[in-house]
């Protein structure tokens, strides 16, 4: 089968909806499909992909392409990359990553339009229940897959720090709540080292939230980790903290500290906890004492207890790429069949 991926950002640019675009055009290619990708972003620094990537390519060669696809699978609704299916009448699957507002009770005139054109013109995939609850309408349901390849056990590796935070230094991402929530717990004497790993604008307020909470000999910030680097941490925490102050879609981050022997706290809201499913704790967006409470909990438990490490690898399952990819490659037959 060629396919076609539009995806409006791709590696080397990093977050979870090129995560997950990349995954798939691997593993596709794996399975031995022929793959092509339309993306804007730069190939700085330069990354190569054993399928073919055209980042900012000419409308002519967008066209050529699409010509010559058996189908067009496209991450998130774009109304600049709609045409391209529509002008060659090629069978249209949208995997829909997030929201089309702010948040999903956003449902401002572009969210809608988005949203009806999906359900006139594509066959949807939705990765969590929420999202296909947002968008309404006939929509498989396909968890996120994560790189089970990188994220995984690892033997040697001590699990010397208690709470893990990873993600984008930005307000939305609850940094804040979880400095206020750790706070909390040192008025009752319970004080867990906190790891802060990842950049943004919000970093320098975040620096100065633990000093003034008297929280500096608890908190370390790392920085932004990736890959193996990344990888190898998580194993060293036992608690992975996603405090989103907004309803996540998802989030892979919390697979990927499922994966790596976490016990994962994340905010109810959206499709979040899903992601977490039986092998964590969740409260509610914004809810520092909800927060604190959840920590107390995971504080007192043993994270590589039999009965954890069954759950996880049950969760884990649905999650791994080739089962993910593989109901990928049913919606596309099926698409292409009718």
């Amino acid at each position: 089968m060629k396919i076609v991926i539009h995806s409006p950002a791709f590696p080397p640019q990093i977050g979870g909806l090129e995560e997950i675009a990349r995954l798939c055009a691997v593993e596709l290619t794996r399975q031995g499909h022929a793959v092509t990708v339309l993306c804007e972003t730069p190939n700085e620094p330069p990354v190569e992909f054993p399928f073919v990537v055209l980042r900012k390519a000419s409308w002519r060669e967008k066209c050529r392409v699409t010509r010559e696809c058996d189908v067009f699978l496209m991450f998130n609704m774009s109304l600049k990359g709609l045409p391209l299916p529509m002008l060659f009448r090629k069978p249209l699957v949208i995997s829909h990553q997030g929201w089309y507002g702010a948040e999903p009770e956003d449902l401002n005139p572009r969210a809608r339009f988005k949203r009806f054109l999906s359900r006139r013109f594509a066959t949807n995939i939705a990765c969590s229940q929420a999202v296909a609850d947002y968008l309404g309408g006939a929509v498989t349901v396909i968890p996120n897959a994560y790189n089970d390849k990188l994220f995984h056990l690892r033997e040697g590796i001590l699990r010397s720090r208690d709470i893990l935070f990873v993600g984008r230094l930005v307000s939305d991402k609850g940094a804040s709540l979880l400095v206020e929530a750790v706070a909390r717990l040192a008025k009752d004497d319970v004080c867990p080292t906190v790891s802060i790993t990842g950049v943004g604008p919000e970093e320098q307020n975040l620096r100065q939230q633990v000093t003034q909470s008297g929280l500096d000999q608890q908190f370390v910030f790392t920085g932004p980790l990736r890959g193996e680097a990344l990888a190898r941490h998580m194993n060293a925490h036992r608690i992975l903290v996603v405090p989103s102050l907004w309803a996540e879609p998802f989030g892979i981050v919390a697979v990927e500290g499922i994966a790596s022997g976490c016990m994962v706290i994340g905010s109810v809201r959206g499709g979040l906890k899903e992601a977490i499913g039986v092998c964590g704790i969740t409260f509610e967006n914004g809810n520092e004492q909800g927060l604190a409470r959840a920590l107390m909990e995971c504080l007192g438990r043993e994270c590589s207890d039999d009965h954890h490490r069954v759950l996880s690898a049950r969760h884990l399952k649905c999650h791994e790429v080739s089962f993910v990819v593989s109901a990928y490659v049913h919606v596309l037959n099926t698409a292409v069949r009718y």
